[in-house]
């Protein structure tokens, strides 16, 4: 009796707990109170379509919240991502359109349904990453390479609908070296009198236009090869919210984004001379321009760092070091003083690329730091104006260890470059893959160092402490990741300048989830938020004028 009595119990929980289940799975989420927005997405190649981004963004609003379908085509936005109005619909799948414009109203007191149908795109060409661009090309690995300079500004279509033979190449190859690296179609800017070279070495070359000529269609009225688009995402890849924030300026490259202590997000604007700030609740976006010091050189730079006070740094391309407080709004140009300029006229040069160096009472008392028109590591004493120079050749990232000791990423090759910060030796620190092309990374709270390794397609990891690397593959070949940062959880993110996924690797197991963003991307800098669970990373979309929220759901 008893035991009958047990397997009845049994029965029954499990029972209940299965019908929870169902509850709360997003492919019942339609009968569901908390859901503003749901619907199935189709067509009639494939029926219910999994890995779909749905995008809605209400009229008159700056903010657009994206879904993903699960495996039965379904879709759900939570009540509370989507306040009562109307409601444009936009969607994102390899290959496919909508047959239809969507819209849909929302209310505040009952469940909307939007039944989406897709069909076959008329021009796939269209929709092509540069990530699949490079996926379709004929050419070597060495050919493919020279060009992804060229996706640091734009995408591959101006190149591949281009009819440029190799003579027409050199010229334009030639005058995309004149414009500064804060430049796109939309805000091209050319360099100023500060010089410095852009694009990187063997990109501006006879072997790098015949390439391109052969790609295009300057002797041909279509693409001699096929094109190729990677698969939709599956599985826990569909578990996630991204939120989409616009810059009210179409010019803005959010290259650089952070978390404040006031709970506002920070950027750095790529291109321009602001730095500005956006508040998430409301979507509120102000800037605050820069101090003009330089008459003749660019604006923008690629850096922004914060202080253990919420002080902003960024390196500037008028000045040496720029801090900004949030609080006050007020800028303070760091050593920029006739004195010291006329003791070393390198204080006045690019200064671009910064690593903080801690004095006693935790606040910055130097600066590791180079530039594109001032190559090499340097390093500037706050207090005196000092600026020390210790390798010659370029680099791209620089990161400053606990220690006060400096490292430069060089992307020509495979070598991260330390210097140490007492006595000033070098030491070469080859990655175990060779022409990695290491990029820009984070340090951890072990002083060990993160980084992407933008022409291997891998993450990798220096342990300051022990000299020695590890590296881990991602799973799609010409990402281009720019930028590694570690979580709470040991995972590390990245994302891919070309491909428009988010990649989020357990770097316990190796395996890696691919997040679709639901636009073109041109993903830089990342920032972890760790008071949330799960985490939220911040990013932004340097080549869309907007900032991103993702906000995985596992």
């Amino acid at each position: 009796m008893r035991r009958m009595t047990i397997i009845l119990l049994i029965t029954i929980v499990s029972s209940l707990i299965f019908l929870f289940q169902a509850e709360v799975s997003p492919a019942l989420a339609a009968d569901s109170p908390a859901a503003a927005l749901t619907g199935q997405v189709s067509s009639t190649e494939e029926g219910p379509m999994e890995g779909v981004t749905v995008s809605a963004k209400r009229d008159g609003s700056t903010i657009t919240v994206t879904v993903i379908t699960n495996e039965q085509g379904r879709y759900s936005f939570p009540r509370n991502r989507l306040d009562p109005g109307q409601y444009t619909l936009r969607i994102r799948a390899a290959g496919y359109e909508l047959e239809t414009p969507a819209s849909t109203p929302i209310t505040a007191d009952k469940t909307a349904t939007a039944d989406l149908k897709l069909r076959k795109a008329a021009d796939i060409s269209q929709q092509l990453t540069n990530t699949e661009w490079l996926w379709s090309m004929p050419g070597t690995d060495d050919d493919k390479h020279r060009m992804q300079q060229c996706g640091n500004c734009h995408t591959y279509q101006r190149i591949v609908r281009s009819q440029y033979d190799e003579a027409g190449f050199m010229d334009i190859l030639q005058l995309m070296a004149s414009f500064t690296p804060g430049s796109t179609p939309a805000h091209p800017q050319k360099k100023g009198i500060e010089g410095g070279d852009v694009m990187a070495p063997g990109v501006v070359s006879a072997a790098t236009a015949k390439y391109l000529s052969t790609v295009n269609l300057s002797t041909v009225d279509h693409w001699a090869y096929p094109l190729q688009m990677l698969p939709r995402t599956k599985g826990r890849s569909t578990r996630v919210i991204i939120t989409e924030y616009d810059l009210p300026r179409r010019e803005a490259l959010p290259h650089d984004v952070l978390l404040g202590k006031d709970g506002l997000i920070w950027y750095r604007d790529f291109g321009t001379e602001f730095i500005g700030s956006l508040d998430p609740k409301t979507g509120k976006v102000v800037d605050y321009p820069m101090p003009p010091l330089k008459p003749g050189f660019a604006g923008g730079m690629i850096d922004l760092q914060m202080d253990k006070d919420g002080n902003l740094w960024t390196g500037y391309r008028q000045a040496a070091i720029l801090k900004f407080d949030p609080r006050t709004h007020k800028y303070t140009v760091c050593c920029e003083n006739e004195d010291a300029a006329q003791k070393d006229p390198n204080l006045r040069a690019d200064f671009g690329i910064i690593g903080l160096v801690y004095g006693p009472e935790n606040k910055p008392v130097k600066v590791w730091g180079g530039g594109a028109s001032m190559p090499g590591i340097h390093r500037l004493d706050l207090a005196t104006g000092k600026m020390e120079e210790f390798y010659k050749n370029p680099v791209y990232g620089i990161n400053a260890d606990s220690k006060g000791n400096g490292y430069g990423l060089q992307m020509a090759n495979q070598t991260i470059i330390k210097v140490d910060g007492a006595t000033g030796e070098l030491t070469m620190l080859p990655t175990p893959t060779k022409n990695s092309g290491p990029r820009r990374g984070q340090f951890d709270d072990q002083d060990r160092l993160w980084f992407a390794e933008f022409k291997a397609d891998k993450i990798g990891m220096l342990d300051t402490r022990t000299g020695t690397f590890k590296e881990f593959p991602l799973p799609t070949k010409w990402t281009g990741p720019y930028d590694v940062a570690l979580d709470k959880n040991s995972e590390a993110w990245t994302g891919g300048m070309f491909s428009d996924r988010l990649v989020r690797l357990d770097t316990k197991t190796g395996k890696a989830v691919e997040y679709q963003m639901p636009r073109n991307t041109n993903m830089r800098r990342m920032y972890i938020d760790n008071s949330t669970t799960p985490v939220t990373l911040w990013v932004g979309n340097n080549h869309g004028d907007s900032i991103v929220k993702v906000e995985p759901l596992d």
